[in-house]
């Protein structure tokens, strides 16, 4: 049976659960939260290179497996420490990707954003 957000998110409070929880303790969290993110985007960014731009390297769905639950655990970490969850960032996201594309994807949309806009959108609930 897969893991629900909530569970996952339980599990990443339970790992962190022995760490304090002043505001330094807050700030140093959303940082290593946010480092965690930046070096496992980087992980991906590099096997993805060596696939498409080096060749002769294959793709490895369970390396990608690997690499995405490392930063979905981070990003997890983030939202926790802010009280946010997923349900909320996917709801925003698809919120403001509907604004932007209502007619599907275009590259013309993708470069010339209306912000005010979109943020409307997002905060709508």
């Amino acid at each position: 049976m897969p893991v629900t957000q909530e569970e996952f998110a339980t599990f990443v409070a339970n790992l962190e659960s022995n760490q304090d929880m002043s505001l330094e303790s807050h700030t140093l969290r959303s940082v290593h939260a946010v480092l965690g993110m930046a070096g496992e985007t980087g992980e991906i960014v590099d096997h993805i290179k060596k696939v498409f731009v080096y060749k002769g390297f294959e793709f490895e769905r369970g390396y990608a497996v690997e690499e995405l639950g490392d930063l979905f655990y981070y990003m997890t970490l983030l939202m926790n420490v802010h009280g946010i969850t997923l349900d909320e960032v996917r709801d925003a996201n698809m919120r403001k990707l509907q604004v932007r594309y209502p007619d599907g994807y275009s590259h013309e949309r993708a470069i010339n954003r209306n912000h005010a806009v979109e943020r409307a959108a997002m905060e709508a609930r």
